[in-house]
């Protein structure tokens, strides 16, 4: 998946088809696409900490099926990315969105007595090669809640979980994944997180500490 959003970063036809109905000059659509060749260059090694949030603004929609993961990349978030602004702006200052789709085939494995649904990309040096889409989506979940609780201050938890339909238990739940090691974020994306390791087992830690040594220990990734 973060390979996927890197190769469209470094797409500057795709990008400029994507970006065009918000840019307004030339100059602008130069700079927009010269900062997605930087942040593409980079992205492999983008610090842990940033890629969630980061996810979270260009990820409008993630869908996962049996045969591969869809994944719907916000125009408005991309251009808000591109530009630099913490919060993707509001629906009325920008064209009608069409949102740019990335697709990932993947393929159900047994796994002991289990299966789990591989994405099937190369494997790179010190991946596993399985991203688990519920955690992924756990994740991505959870910094959007955070991000608009970032936009809003002051705004209640249980405003927000009812905006969201969610129960105000479940919202602070997700709200603590955001303070996740960098590491075990970064794990948990390339898909590196211990065999047992289920978006189950995370959300509902009860006893998730705060300090990231006792996070490794206690999650399985020391």
């Amino acid at each position: 998946m973060l390979s996927g959003i890197g190769d469209l970063l470094s797409n500057p036809g795709r990008l400029g088809e994507a970006l065009g109905p918000s840019i307004e000059t030339t100059g602008e659509q130069q700079q927009l696409l010269r900062r997605a060749r930087e942040v593409a260059a980079a992205w492999s090694e983008l610090p842990a900490a940033q890629l969630p949030p980061a996810i979270a603004m260009l990820c409008r929609h993630i869908t996962v099926r049996s045969e591969c993961i869809d994944i719907e990349i916000s125009t408005r978030g991309l251009y808000a990315f591109l530009q630099g602004n913490p919060v993707v702006m509001e629906a009325t200052t920008m064209q009608p969105e069409h949102p740019l789709l990335l697709s990932f085939p993947t393929r159900l494995c047994r796994i002991g007595q289990g299966k789990r649904l591989v994405i099937d990309a190369a494997v790179k040096a010190g991946m596993s090669g399985r991203p688990n889409p519920k955690l992924i989506k756990l994740l991505v979940r959870a910094h959007c809640l955070k991000e608009k609780l970032r936009a809003n201050p002051g705004t209640p938890i249980a405003d927000l979980a009812t905006q969201e339909k969610l129960s105000p238990s479940y919202v602070a739940l997700l709200l603590r994944l955001t303070f996740l090691a960098p590491d075990i974020t970064r794990a948990i994306l390339e898909g590196r997180q211990p065999g047992s390791f289920t978006a189950q087992k995370l959300v509902t830690y009860s006893a998730l500490p705060f300090a990231w040594p006792e996070q490794r220990q206690a999650l399985g990734f020391a």
